[in-house]
């Protein structure tokens, strides 16, 4: 009798093992059946957002003096002999511009014409036909000299001041001319300058 309580317990405990076996097993494979969705859940979490800037263009613009004079004294000291006022430029953009000088030429009433510096090797020796009506012209910025293409040359200048932001740049005038002039008279020109972004 004894032998088979044994028995029957042997086969109980068995039992309950399969059992508990089965159970872990049945966990386990729940468990590991959750992972790949908790995972994928994971991976399209969140989202794509579009950003989309709007930029507009910057407005260029500059201030410059109706009229800037000059004259030429030829009895004067050489360093007086030809007097500019100053003139300014303005920058009214908040964006940096470079400012052109394109070129300077007679007006429609003007009696001089305007050539390029190198013209004449010595302007000091121009007639009095040639003193009143040649004259090489420019612009100082007050590092260097921008000289005038002469009129008969149908391209601009290709030289260029710049400066940054809203500031202001004083420039004056600079010539080469002779000395033999026969009579007083006044001559008018057009300074063009042309500006743009930096």
């Amino acid at each position: 009798m004894g032998y088979l309580n044994l028995t029957n317990t042997t086969r109980k405990g068995d039992m309950f093992m399969r059992r508990r076996f089965l159970s872990l097993i049945l966990v386990l494979t729940l468990a590991l059946a959750g992972l790949p969705s908790v995972a994928s859940a994971e991976s399209t979490d969140g989202a794509t957002v579009t950003i989309e800037g709007t930029i507009n263009p910057a407005t260029v613009t500059i201030s410059a003096p109706l009229t800037v004079s000059f004259s030429i004294d030829p009895n004067a000291e050489e360093s007086q002999r030809f007097v500019s006022a100053p003139f300014t430029v303005i920058n009214n953009s908040n964006a940096p511009v470079i400012v052109k000088m394109n070129r300077i030429r007679k007006t429609q009433t003007g009696t001089m014409t305007v050539v390029a510096p190198d013209e004449y090797q010595n302007w000091s020796d121009l007639s009095s036909a040639e003193s009143e009506t040649k004259i090489a012209l420019g612009i100082n910025d007050g590092t260097k000299d921008i000289w005038s293409p002469a009129e008969e040359n149908s391209v601009d200048n290709a030289e260029g001041t710049q400066f940054i932001g809203n500031e202001s740049k004083e420039f004056h005038l600079i010539a080469k001319h002779g000395l033999a002039f026969s009579k007083a008279f006044v001559t008018t020109f057009e300074l063009i300058l042309s500006c743009e972004l930096y």
